[in-house]
């Protein structure tokens, strides 16, 4: 599968006025768990773990501590997927994780 960001222009913030178009080839299995559409959405495996924890409700210091990982790291990690993905929050983060989760991409 391959994202394609659409910008239909005129965005107040990042990730408004845009599309997600996903590409795939039928003749391929699909991947379907968050963690890999997230990677499908420019996240490294290791940040697509990290998004999909925190994304479903764990608190970064858990996340860390389910991935062997400091809270530190954890929340560095936070920024570059927030900056990945053109969004601001965890809220959006965990609103992305849930329909990812929901439409079983």
């Amino acid at each position: 599968m391959q994202p394609i960001l659409l910008d239909t222009g005129g965005a107040a913030q990042p990730g408004e006025g845009s599309v997600l178009l996903l590409v795939t080839d039928l003749e391929l299995p699909l991947e379907r768990d968050a963690v890999g559409a997230l990677q499908l959405l420019g996240l490294s495996p290791a940040e697509a773990r990290i998004a999909d924890l925190v994304g479903s409700g764990h608190p970064p210091k858990e996340a860390a501590r389910r991935l062997g990982n400091t809270e530190g790291t954890v929340r560095f990690s936070l920024n570059q997927i927030y900056r990945k993905l053109g969004i601001s929050r965890q809220s959006e983060l965990a609103r992305l994780v849930a329909r990812i989760q929901a439409t079983g991409i």
